[in-house]
């Protein structure tokens, strides 16, 4: 593993020099190929003058140094092109390098996870927690059937006690409601008319009537004279 990655920091180094090189030619391939325009543009004055000054001959000799200069600026574009074209190229291949690279190790990690755990080191422990699970629903089986044992009535009693015994601590706590003097005087006298009631109703009258008592004499009257035939005799 560390030779790999030794060899694989030496070719990262050497690519990177030979970007290095590349992008230095490519700089020097610019600058120069600025210098041939800047000359291209001074032959071009140059021949405009002498042409305004009548020197035919020598403005056909700058035309022909210009057109040498373009064809040398025209091959350093070909070259500028290519070596272009080439540190494109090594950009890429460094990119998916280091994509390569971070698969390796990727699949290296996963590789040395895989090897630290087995199938059946996973088997194994899937196995200790379903008898783990199991054992837990047993022990709550049996707590759960213990306490149903427990005798109905007497829960029900000890929960009417308790809720007896909050009833009358709430009821201590509640302030007694105080009553008005006028209330207790008519409710005072409420009562005392409720206990003389017995007393002012109308006595029955034990003699009767003046009518009854002259009915009763002429039924008397009426016996006597039906006894008289009877005494005569």
């Amino acid at each position: 593993m560390g030779l790999s990655s030794s060899k694989r920091k030496s070719a990262i180094s050497g690519a990177d020099r030979n970007m290095l090189a590349l992008k230095t030619q490519r700089k020097k391939l610019v600058d120069q190929q600025r210098l041939l325009e800047a000359r291209i543009d001074r032959h071009t004055e140059v021949a405009r003058a002498l042409v305004r000054e009548k020197k035919g001959d020598k403005a056909l000799f700058v035309l022909r140094k210009k057109r040498l200069v373009e064809k040398q600026n025209q091959t350093l574009s070909g070259l500028l092109i290519n070596v272009e074209s080439l540190v494109s190229s090594v950009e890429t291949q460094q990119q998916q390098n280091k994509v390569f690279y971070a698969l390796q190790e990727g699949n290296a990690a996963l590789k040395a996870m895989q090897q630290a755990v087995s199938v059946d080191d996973v088997q194994r422990v899937l196995e200790d927690a379903a008898d783990a699970k199991a054992q837990y629903e047993e022990m709550s089986g049996l707590l759960g059937q213990s306490l149903s044992d427990v005798d109905t009535e007497q829960v029900e009693a000890e929960l009417q006690a308790l809720e007896d015994q909050a009833a009358a601590q709430e009821a201590e706590r509640l302030p007694s409601v105080p009553v008005s003097k006028p209330q207790q005087q008519q409710e005072q006298q409420q009562q005392a008319e409720v206990k003389g009631g017995a007393d002012t109703l109308p006595s029955v009258p034990t003699t009767p009537a003046p009518q009854q008592r002259e009915q009763m004499a002429n039924e008397e009257k009426e016996e006597l004279h039906a006894r008289e035939p009877m005494l005569a005799t």
